[in-house]
């Protein structure tokens, strides 16, 4: 009993239920992101509800800058009528944080403000009058900040100098027709340095149009490249080349095109032709300074379709540059074959069947390639003579298919 009287009385804090007060003052960490050098660690810190915050820290130096991350829209409802309702995604699920290659900079999407869009519902803003997503960027060796507004989403190298190609949110989309890191929800769970998390989600729908793709070397204080009327784009790993295909209402502006990031070089067409004389076209050896003479390229013609078409000419007949060109052919499956012909003005026409292997030498006249339905036709071509410009020039009888508004369902 003395044993007893001398213990000390432990009282215990009477439980209660939680409420929403408490919820309130959780946070969720969403998006962590490392450096490859371990010194800076990046994430978005939301509350329940509310703003929430891009958080960056030099783990070497302690310092830390902390900006707004704005507030996500409301969770979709399941498009499924027979599952149930689930776990609520955690707040900010969806944003994308990435730090550059070298360590130099993070590119962050954020959210609208909340006080924003409550203003702007309150003023009952239609929903393309709602504010829109965008991007911060942040120098680390200042921990300073800038924004980007409007932004639909972005991408930079993965293992490659520090460029940022960002897509602004078309003038008539919504806010939320994407998530703040854009792209679909598989892209954007990548997070990492950039590689796919940026690209433009699903396929263009009938009427739809791109909108400015801006390509900015944060190694040159911003300096930016535009880019009209993009519907998706890719940047690759290494940083050396863009990608980016058109959807404009300029029907003769689309198209599939390159750029090389840090060039002043114009774009330059992948996708050329329409309808039944679409092909990929890559210039590989053309404009660059590596050479005197030699121009070099390659062309994917898909099954069914012609290339070098309309037919064209470069042997200085009539002021074109004079080239003579040879292309060296390769033909999927390989047991298939394809057709090259060359006919001039004066009369002289031959067709060649050309199987898998072979090479076509053609100092002059114009010269189509066809490909039979089934077989996918690819040549490597090559070009030499007195001056390194391409300048084809393309038979005038056959120029006018150009003008044709869709030439694969014209009718005879």
């Amino acid at each position: 009993m003395a044993l007893a009287a001398a213990l000390p009385v432990v009282q215990f804090a009477a439980k209660r239920p939680l409420t929403h007060r408490d919820y309130d003052s959780w946070r969720a960490i969403q998006s962590q992101t490392l450096s490859r050098d371990g010194k800076v660690l990046a994430y978005a810190l939301f509350p329940q509800e509310g703003d929430g915050q891009i958080v960056v820290r030099n783990l070497a130096t302690g310092k830390e800058l902390r900006e707004n991350a704005g507030t996500p829209p409301p969770p979709r409802e399941s498009a499924d009528p027979e599952g149930g309702p689930g776990d609520p995604p955690a707040p900010g699920t969806g944003l994308r944080i990435a730090i550059t290659y070298d360590n130099r900079f993070v590119i962050a999407a954020h959210f609208p403000a909340k006080a924003d869009t409550d203003k702007a519902a309150k003023e009952r803003k239609r929903p393309d009058e709602m504010p829109k997503n965008g991007l911060i960027v942040i120098d680390l060796s200042t921990m300073t900040a800038s924004r980007i507004a409007e932004v639909a989403s972005f991408q930079i190298p993965e293992a490659g100098e520090s460029f940022l190609a960002y897509l602004k949110v078309p003038i008539a989309a919504t806010p939320a027709a994407a998530g703040a890191g854009g792209g679909s929800g598989q892209d954007r769970d990548q997070g990492g340095r950039g590689g796919r998390g940026g690209a433009a989600a699903g396929g263009r729908a009938r009427g739809q149009f791109g909108s400015d793709l801006m390509l900015r070397d944060l190694r040159a204080s911003g300096k930016e490249t535009s880019f009209k009327d993009v519907a998706e784009y890719s940047l690759s790993k290494d940083g050396k080349l863009l990608v980016f295909a058109v959807a404009s209402k300029e029907e003769e502006a689309n198209g599939v095109y390159t750029a090389v990031p840090g060039s002043d070089a114009a774009q330059a067409a992948l996708l050329k032709g329409k309808g039944h004389y679409t092909r990929e076209v890559h210039d590989l050896f053309v404009d660059d300074p590596h050479a005197a003479r030699l121009m070099v390229g390659e062309t994917f013609n898909p099954p069914g379709n012609w290339s070098s078409y309309p037919p064209h000419k470069h042997d200085g007949a009539d002021g074109e540059p004079r080239l003579e060109e040879v292309y060296h052919f390769r033909i999927s499956p390989d047991h298939g074959f394809a057709h090259q012909s060359l006919y001039t003005t004066a009369g002289e026409c031959v067709t060649h069947q050309v199987k898998d292997g072979d090479a076509v030498l053609l100092p002059y006249g114009y010269h189509p390639v066809s490909a039979p339905p089934g077989y996918r036709v690819y040549y490597l071509w090559a070009l030499s003579g007195d001056q390194r410009r391409l300048v084809p020039y393309e038979d005038p009888q056959h120029r006018w298919i150009h003008e044709q508004p869709d030439v694969e369902h014209a009718r005879l």
